[in-house]
């Protein structure tokens, strides 16, 4: 287990100073006798009390398997290896290959998330994988992970999928506002998809540990890299069984402009939408009647959806209220 007296910074400045494992706790003995006797043990067979990152880092750096350090550093738990591996291949990118045939993804995740499984597990799924204790962004308002991850990382996995207009200074703004505003920006006085900022995955389950999301991870990690690729929305939402991407750039605008209308400039998420239903098709050609039917449904549900809502905002409404109203408005059409 990490101490919780150490900090959730993680560097290689201090990572011999940070406790991953203790391996005597004189407060487990009832007999404070017994607990020095044991203690005395141990030090006379040179068997330490602690287990630091320096030391699980220094492993990998010697080239060592995470099964050879299970068995060359006594009593270090899996758990221990997962997060010094973790963190070595963070601060280490190019200390491992990545074929360049294969679908790669730089992530970071989260500081609501677990830093050895979630990160161990999202490098071998991504390819690339770090977290905000590793970043130096521990503690730090959501605005700085967010300036800090552009441009750096594709991916951000957080658990926190909070969006409160109330946020609005920099030190107190949520990472997803973050996200949308800068999107809404790029749509607005652009007129394209920001494909440079990087997308959030929303993981809707609060209390998911960082294993069953290594393994959602694992799970659904084609379908995640498609979404991803299509870049219709800034968020990507991570079910169980399924995942969605979230609201899209046509919803942003309507939210964050009321005068905003539908113009050339701003039909690219028309066009995304457009070509994803042409190829669900199979690719088939459509009539100029079919076409013209289609591009007028997808504008009436974009349209449509927040008006149903009867909300100033739709990002304050449950995800499933959001997809009933788009339902609605395509049954409307």
């Amino acid at each position: 287990m990490l101490d919780g007296k150490q900090p959730r910074i993680y560097t290689t400045d201090n990572m011999h100073d940070i406790v991953v494992q203790n391996l005597f706790n004189s407060r487990s003995y009832d007999d404070d006798w017994k607990a020095f006797l044991v203690h005395r043990e141990r030090i006379l067979n040179g068997l330490p009390d602690q287990i630091t990152l320096g030391e699980v880092y220094d492993a990998f750096e010697d080239g060592k398997t995470f099964d050879q350090i299970l068995n060359d550093i006594v009593e270090i738990s899996p758990q221990s290896v997962l997060l010094g591996r973790a963190f070595y291949m963070a601060a280490n990118p190019a200390g491992y290959s990545v074929s360049r045939d294969r679908q790669y993804l730089r992530v970071l995740c989260d500081e609501n998330s677990d830093p050895r499984a979630l990160t161990d597990g999202a490098r071998e799924v991504f390819g690339y994988a770090s977290h905000t204790s590793f970043e130096g962004l521990t503690g730090q308002p959501d605005s700085k992970v967010w300036s800090k991850s552009s441009g750096k990382f594709n991916l951000i996995v957080t658990k926190d999928r909070a969006v409160k207009k109330s946020r609005d200074t920099m030190d107190t703004i949520d990472l997803t506002r973050c996200a949308l505003l800068r999107w809404k920006h790029a749509l607005k006085y652009r007129g394209e998809i920001p494909r440079e900022l990087p997308v959030l995955l929303h993981v809707m389950d609060a209390e998911a540990s960082g294993s069953k999301i290594k393994n959602l991870l694992r799970k659904h990690k084609q379908s995640i890299f498609e979404i991803y690729e299509e870049r219709v929305s800034p968020v990507i939402e991570l079910y169980d069984h399924k995942v969605n991407p979230g609201i899209t750039g046509a919803e942003i605008l309507e939210i964050y402009d009321p005068t905003y209308t539908m113009t050339p400039r701003d039909k690219m998420w028309e066009e995304d939408w457009f070509k994803t239903i042409v190829k669900n098709r199979g690719g088939s050609p459509l009539s100029s009647e079919e076409e013209v039917h289609i591009r007028k449904t997808i504008k009436n549900a974009a349209m449509q959806s927040i008006k149903m809502c009867q909300s100033a905002d739709i990002l304050e409404l449950p995800i499933r209220k959001r997809a009933e109203a788009r339902r609605s408005a395509l049954r409307m059409a």
